[in-house]
């Protein structure tokens, strides 16, 4: 578990990022407060946002684990309560690796993520990919 009060925020959300790469689950939980609010943007079948651990994991972290995103930190910066994070997100929906330019700020408590929002480039060709694998998810399902 993470969470001990010797850690950064800036630690807590590399943590996560290395739990997502990784396919940690467990680390990756253990970043979150129980009643974490994880908002995803976009105009697609999973953006809005998930209510704790449980309604997060079983609603779009749970589906993506299987998926080949990652993501690539550059810059993780924090102050106090808040952090930020300056990232790559890495993604193959079919068409070949794609990269977005990704900003994600994060209010945590107790080393733990409380709140998490998500910004991207190119949103619209995003929401064009998760419309379309999510499509595809749910007919095979």
């Amino acid at each position: 578990m993470t969470g001990h009060d010797n850690e950064t925020g800036a630690e807590v959300v590399r943590k996560l990022h290395q739990a997502f790469n990784g396919r940690d689950r467990d680390t990756l939980l253990g970043c979150l407060a129980e009643d974490v609010a994880w908002h995803v943007e976009g105009d697609h079948l999973v953006a809005g946002t998930y209510q704790g651990r449980d309604g997060l994991w079983e609603g779009f972290m749970g589906p993506m684990w299987a998926s080949p995103a990652r993501v690539q930190d550059h810059d993780v910066l924090d102050h106090g309560q808040h952090v930020v994070a300056l990232e790559d997100v890495f993604h193959d929906f079919g068409e070949g690796e794609q990269r977005w330019k990704t900003v994600e700020v994060f209010r945590l408590e107790n080393g733990r993520v409380v709140e998490r929002w998500g910004f991207t480039s190119h949103q619209a060709e995003l929401d064009r990919l998760f419309a379309r694998g999510c499509a595809a998810d749910m007919e095979l399902g």
